[in-house]
C-alpha cells in the first residue's frame, strides 16, 4: 500500500512539472512574439546568437569561418556608409588622382 502512495505521489508531481513546464513554453512563445514585433532587430539578433552558438557546438571550424566572414563583411560595410575609400596606397597606371608626397614617380 505504502508502495502504491509513493507511484500516485510520484504520477502527481510529475503531471505538476508538466503543467509547469507547458506554461513555461507558453510564456515564452508569447514574450518572443512580443518581442519581434516590439524590437525585431533584437529578435533576429537572438535568432541568429542562437544559431551561431549551434554552428559552432556542431562544426566548430565552419563557425569560425563564417564569423570571420561575418566580421570582415561588417567592416567592409561600415566603411562603405562612413565615406571611408580603401584604396591601394600608391596609384595604379588607371587612377586620375595625384602621387602622394614622398611616393615613387614612375621614371620618365
Amino acid at each position: 500500500m505504502k508502495l502504491i502512495g509513493m507511484f500516485i505521489t510520484a504520477a502527481l508531481l510529475l503531471a505538476v512539472l508538466q503543467a509547469a513546464l507547458s506554461v513555461l513554453i507558453v510564456v515564452g512563445i508569447i514574450v518572443f512574439v512580443i518581442g519581434f514585433f516590439c524590437r525585431p532587430a533584437e529578435t533576429i539578433g537572438l535568432l541568429l546568437f542562437g544559431a551561431f552558438a549551434n554552428l559552432l557546438q556542431s562544426h566548430p571550424v565552419g563557425g569560425i569561418w563564417l564569423m570571420s566572414l561575418a566580421l570582415i563583411m561588417t567592416e567592409v560595410v561600415k566603411r562603405r556608409e562612413s565615406g571611408v575609400r580603401i584604396s591601394p596606397s600608391c596609384p595604379t597606371l588607371l587612377s586620375t588622382e595625384a602621387p602622394a608626397r614622398g611616393a615613387l614617380s614612375p621614371p620618365n
